[in-house]
């Protein structure tokens, strides 16, 4: 029973073209089992095995292949055949979350179904995108909740966008095609204004929004990501001495060169500099 409170259709979907576009009432039935089935989730992707689809729909085999080609062709659901996995297109823009708790439940649920087929990352990006909305309206209020989950959407955006082979950013860009104006002008003030990894494409220069540090876009951070990693990998093996300006120096196979601009004063690296320095400048007893 508990599956009930998931199975919410919105009104303006009987009002849709896409809707009146669909050839029969039995195609228009199986689309409503979708919404409806009690095996849904809060996340509008569920394991639906055709036995289970045909009884709830009421229609018979060859009807309800049909009816899935149609629906796929017209956008509103996605099948994955092998694994018997359904993707309600549109669930978040259906049923959005009500309040930043809720939203950060989503993300929740949404790291513990990582293992399921491709069409979870669309979902994703979708939620990400109907989310910018909602955070529009919530960060009025600045509530430690709305904290809260803009710092997890952040991690949780970079993390999947870099797992994926940044395949969230490339999604997210492919919803904004069919979606209001809205949302893109949205997830532009949020991006900017929180520092949220939304697509470069996103973030138009012609949007002046005073901000108080740059945006950190994902392409920015696996850059600075990748320059970390490539200055500790080089540090190994490597004396440093330093120059009149007091700046380490760091020489490898017989070249000099200035330390790395990531290298500052305070970090990690810096610290590894001056222990050597400090190590190699003891005179033994």
């Amino acid at each position: 029973m508990s599956g009930r409170k998931f199975s919410i259709m919105s009104c303006n979907t009987f009002e849709d073209e896409s809707w009146d576009r669909l050839s029969s009432s039995d195609v228009r039935m199986v689309l409503m089992a979708v919404f409806h089935s009690r095996l849904n989730n809060q996340i509008g992707i569920f394991y639906y095995p055709e036995g289970v689809w045909l009884k709830q729909a009421r229609v018979n085999s060859e009807v309800l292949i049909s009816a899935i080609d149609e629906l796929e062709a017209a956008g509103l659901l996605e099948y994955d055949r092998q694994s018997n996995f359904v993707r309600t297109i549109g669930w978040f823009e259906n049923k959005p979350p009500n309040n930043p708790k809720e939203a950060s439940g989503i993300i929740t649920i949404f790291r513990e179904k990582m293992d399921l087929p491709p069409m979870l990352v669309s979902q994703i990006a979708e939620f990400c995108v109907v989310l910018a909305i909602k955070l529009k309206r919530w960060s009025e209020r600045n509530s430690k909740d709305f904290q809260a989950l803009v710092v997890r959407l952040k991690d949780f955006m970079i993390e999947i966008d870099e797992d994926t082979g940044y395949e969230l950013s490339i999604c997210i860009e492919e919803q904004l095609f069919r979606l209001s104006k809205s949302y893109q002008n949205a997830m532009k003030s949020l991006g900017i204004k929180y520092a949220l990894p939304y697509p470069d494409s996103v973030l138009s220069a012609n949007l002046q929004i005073e901000r108080e540090k740059p945006l950190e876009t994902v392409s920015i951070q696996r850059e600075e990501r990748k320059e970390k990693e490539n200055n500790i990998k080089e540090n190994a093996g490597i004396s440093v001495s330093r120059s009149q300006s007091g700046a380490p120096m760091i020489s490898k196979k017989n070249e000099t060169m200035t330390a790395p601009s990531s290298i500052t004063k305070g970090s990690r690296l810096a610290q590894l500099a001056k222990d050597d320095v400090e190590r190699h400048s003891r005179k033994p007893p």
